[in-house]
């Protein structure tokens, strides 16, 4: 994918920081200095420019090669989120974690916030959640863990009839 004029400010800095063959600096210059890092292999958030900077830059040489490419973006506001593919020593790696409350993109903790603000309600709300197909197991797992722990008793799974044939 190309970074046109339409695309979103931080998807454009980021394509010239990979296509430049990820230079250090232009690295550390898009990231805020109270940045946050979240990974699923890491388990805990890494906060700092630094320590940010030394996940993306480490991963961004790893991961990023002949066989890397982007599948998907999504850009919303002052976020976004990249879909991405790669082989790495003949393992397919697909890299996405997506989690979206009423359409804006969250993590696990503010997760658990929102649910917990709706399960104090009056009247508790029904959370309606339904993770992307493509989502791993865990993450869906993880996401239905922090609904539940934050108070989240009515959950429904619109569409989940899409995945009957999977089971």
């Amino acid at each position: 994918m190309s970074a046109g004029s339409d695309v979103h400010p931080g998807l454009a800095a980021w394509h010239a920081y990979m296509a430049a063959g990820g230079e250090p600096e232009t690295l550390r210059a898009m990231l805020a200095d109270d940045a946050v890092f979240h990974s699923p292999v890491v388990h805990s958030p890494q906060a700092g420019r630094d320590k940010v900077f030394a996940y993306l830059h480490a991963a961004s040489h790893v991961l990023g090669g002949d066989n890397f490419r982007y599948l998907r973006e999504i850009a919303d506001g002052n976020q976004a989120c990249l879909e991405f593919a790669t082989e790495l020593e003949g393992i397919h790696i697909n890299g996405v974690d997506i989690i979206r409350w009423n359409g804006n993109a969250v993590d696990l903790a503010e997760l658990g916030q929102l649910v917990k603000a709706a399960s104090e309600r009056a009247v508790p709300a029904t959370l309606l959640f339904e993770p992307d197909a493509q989502a791993r197991y865990l993450r869906v797992d993880q996401a239905i863990g922090a609904i539940r722990r934050n108070g989240g008793s009515k959950i429904a799974f619109p569409g989940i009839q899409r995945y009957g044939g999977l089971v």
